[in-house]
């Protein structure tokens, strides 16, 4: 009689492990790929589905400042790659600066949620610009700064526009998306057409008698700092500005907060 119940609790226990074991073997398989564009406060995220032998629910990454996060951590939902739904992606914002991060891709079934390897990623600090300057302040060339009032944030057709008055140096500083914490790269003029990560920075000078609206040039560096109290940061050095007929240009400094 004991070797009868022994051997059908040993069948039960092996059917058991069968049983974990096929759910495990069903779980989504992901590997993540090397992460992109890591300012201090975010980083682009990628990841492929190897194999899933059941229809995914949800995908996407997840990640926390210790080792092997879950969907119960920070996450955000994947965006599948235009020509292969097996690859998707996203950008894990609002992160600490100088802080070392762990994330993990997922995708989940009716079965549960498969991950991937984890990927660390150290996110740099938030970069010193190498002026110094007062706050709303913008210095042309080695003249007395100017001082500047009312700055402030405006959101109109799709771009974001930080506007700072001052006697005869008017000036806004345009980004395609809500700016983060990062070092943006400047764009002439109006158009901003290559990538988030530029901005134009723009003003209405007056010299004399003669007005000009001008515009800095390319790829100078502009530093952006969002700041805990919903604040902005926004600063610049030795930035080459020129009108739009080119016939006059400066190099100015600024520093500018938002009210």
């Amino acid at each position: 009689m004991k070797n009868i119940i022994l051997a059908a609790c040993l069948v039960v226990f092996f059917s058991n492990c069968e049983k974990l074991k096929v759910k495990e073997d069903v779980l989504p398989s992901l590997i993540m790929l090397d992460p992109q564009d890591i300012t201090p406060t975010g980083v682009d995220l990628s990841s492929e589905v190897l194999e899933s032998e059941i229809s995914i629910e949800t995908k996407g990454f997840c990640w926390s400042e210790v080792a092997l996060p879950t969907i119960n951590d920070f996450t955000i939902e994947g965006e599948e790659a235009y020509n292969n739904s097996s690859y998707f992606f996203g950008r894990a914002s609002n992160l600490k600066p100088d802080t070392k991060y762990y994330f993990r891709s997922y995708a989940t079934t009716v079965q549960g949620t498969g991950y991937s390897e984890e990927l660390v990623v150290d996110i740099p600090p938030v970069p010193a610009p190498p002026c110094e300057m007062e706050e709303n302040t913008l210095q042309i060339e080695e003249s007395t700064p100017f001082n500047y009032e009312n700055v402030r944030l405006v959101i109109d057709d799709g771009e974001y526009e930080f506007k700072g008055s001052s006697s005869f140096r008017d000036i806004s500083i345009v980004f395609k998306q809500m700016p983060e914490t990062r070092e943006y790269k400047s764009e002439y003029w109006y158009d901003l057409e290559r990538g988030d990560a530029t901005c134009s920075v723009r003003g209405l000078f007056t010299f004399g008698f003669l007005s000009e609206t001008q515009s800095a040039d390319d790829d100078q560096t502009i530093y952006v700092e969002a700041m805990e109290d919903g604040k902005y940061r926004i600063e610049f050095c030795d930035l080459k500005i020129n009108s739009t007929s080119y016939i006059s240009s400066f190099i100015c400094n600024g520093h500018f907060v938002t009210d």
